[in-house]
């Protein structure tokens, strides 16, 4: 007698079919969570149906005023270095300058009298003077910082007033130049103590 044959088929459990069904129960029970969450209450929400429509007008004002136009003469100062250290006698240089608009485009106005001012922070006032060159307008001064340590740590300003036959133009002093000398002291170098010999 022969032994009989078994097939060897396995069978695979059908886990995609399980995971079809779950996902479709899911977003079954997730469409019924929504609208059940999304439902009001009529007795707080109440529409006018009767009412009109709300519209939105956007109108034109052809009456409105032009942008104001650049001033013809423009002038400012700077100072390169607000913050230096405080050394009595040393210099500070204070840049201004002078231009006219020509078609848009600045161009320096040459041989202007620049009539600087200084405010230190100790109440003291000194005038400078400069003439602005020819190729861009500019004007620089040299301010020599004085032997007085009360205008180091604070604000020192210096205001500029141009002229020129053309035209003239004002720093004052809500857009003046500043600086700011920082007082130093210097740190002592420390002094080495002699050992003892051993011997």
């Amino acid at each position: 007698m022969k032994p009989s044959a078994q097939s060897n088929t396995q069978v695979r459990p059908h886990y995609s079919l399980y995971l079809k069904c779950g996902a479709l129960f899911l977003l079954l029970v997730m469409s019924f969570v929504v609208v059940a969450c999304s439902t009001t209450d009529s007795a707080t929400t109440t529409t006018n149906l009767s009412a009109p429509p709300v519209t939105v007008t956007i109108q034109f004002n052809n009456d409105l005023t032009s942008l104001p136009t650049q001033a013809p003469y423009l002038c400012g100062a700077w100072i390169t270095n607000t913050s230096p250290a405080f050394i009595p006698g040393s210099t500070i240089p204070v840049y201004a300058k002078f231009v006219h608009l020509v078609n848009g485009n600045p161009e320096g106005v040459a041989g202007a009298t620049a009539q600087a001012t200084l405010y230190l922070a100790d109440g003291n006032v000194q005038p400078l003077t400069a003439t602005t060159t020819a190729a861009d307008g500019l004007a620089v001064f040299s301010v020599k910082l004085p032997n007085d340590p009360a205008i180091s740590n604070r604000n020192n300003l210096v205001t500029v007033a141009f002229t020129a036959p053309s035209a003239s133009c004002t720093v004052d002093q809500s857009r003046a130049a500043y600086f700011t000398p920082i007082l130093v002291t210097p740190t002592a170098t420390p002094t080495p103590t002699p050992t003892p010999d051993g011997g």
